[in-house]
């Protein structure tokens, strides 16, 4: 359950392709393990996976993620902010570029891909 656990919060990375991923092995960890989650609720959770465009809008994939933790009975961490709302980065400097499609290509441009 813990590494199931990880993997969720894998569903709201800031990079679209690997929330993809991410719901791809969810999909198939629920499906091989049926113990993993109540047999009522199962089906409803491997609906949420399914009927979600993870590769979407990160605002829908946090919601998503959200009621799939809620489905399955895990607890909701806070996303991408501390408890008391601050950031978990410490520095005070804003990032420039806040288009995430760019920070991924400019990922890929130095894998050299």
């Amino acid at each position: 359950m813990r590494a199931f656990s990880q993997l969720v919060s894998f569903l709201v990375h800031r990079y679209p392709k690997i929330r993809k991923a991410a719901a791809e092995q969810a999909y198939l960890v629920l499906l091989q393990n049926g113990n993993l989650v109540a047999q009522d609720k199962i089906e409803r959770a491997l609906e949420i996976i399914c009927n979600t465009c993870w590769d979407g809008d990160m605002d829908l994939a946090k919601q998503e993620r959200v009621a799939l933790c809620e489905t399955v009975g895990l607890e909701v961490g806070p996303i991408g902010k501390n408890t008391d709302g601050a950031s978990r980065k410490t520095s005070t400097k804003k990032p420039t570029n806040l288009d995430e499609n760019a920070s991924y290509s400019s990922l890929v441009e130095s894998s050299g891909f």
